[in-house]
């Protein structure tokens, strides 16, 4: 990517559910969040 880009221009529409997870230690250690943006 050759430029930054706002956070707002990547956010998902309102009262949407999101979910994020990512692996954390070692492989298949996974944590998740799941909240409405």
């Amino acid at each position: 990517m050759s430029e930054w880009i706002k956070c707002s221009d990547c956010m998902p529409p309102k009262m949407t559910g999101v979910l994020v997870a990512t692996e954390f230690g070692h492989k298949g250690d996974w944590r998740m969040k799941w909240a409405t943006y």
